[in-house]
């Protein structure tokens, strides 16, 4: 097994605070606590919650090793690159329709999952395509209609009870 202190100081450089351990780091600290060695320092060196070092040492206690166990719920159905590219994508081109979107990305999720994701990254209420324009035909026959019910009594709708 690795120096603990080797450890500790690979584990500050490459992970946040709020990232999981990987199971050299728990076997470390572990053999820090059986050694003896004060659990304040062990926290500082490894840069943790003091909770982190006494998890660890109930979960060997209960388990014989340090592997981290499944986590609940569905697995992602796409990474975080695949997220973020299609964010990118539909702030880009924002009058796509869903289904260009997703086929753009090349991702494989469903138009609810893509919703869901877009949510996530603060983007609602997206309109996936643009009003065709109005033709001077469609424009014509809007006035006519219009000005064929200007001054003309509609008949109350029925209440139903």
């Amino acid at each position: 097994m690795s120096n603990p202190n080797d450890i500790a100081k690979k584990t500050r450089e490459s992970q946040k605070r709020s990232e999981p351990f990987f199971s050299e780091a728990h076997a470390a600290i572990y053999a820090s606590v059986a050694a003896g060695e004060d659990k304040t320092v062990i926290v500082r060196r490894f840069n943790i919650n003091r909770s982190t070092v006494y998890d660890t040492i109930d979960r060997y206690s209960k388990r014989n090793d340090f592997k981290s166990r499944p986590r609940v719920g569905h697995p992602r159905l796409l990474n975080t690159r695949e997220e973020y590219y299609l964010v990118r994508l539909a702030r880009r081109l924002p009058n796509a329709s869903w289904r260009t979107l997703l086929q753009l990305s090349g991702s494989r999720a469903s138009e609810m999952t893509a919703r869901s994701i877009l949510r996530r990254h603060h983007i609602y209420k997206r309109r996936s395509r643009r009003r065709s324009k109005l033709t001077s035909l469609h424009a014509k026959k809007r006035c006519a209609f219009c000005q064929f019910w200007m001054g003309r009594e509609v008949e109350p709708a029925l209440d139903n009870p």
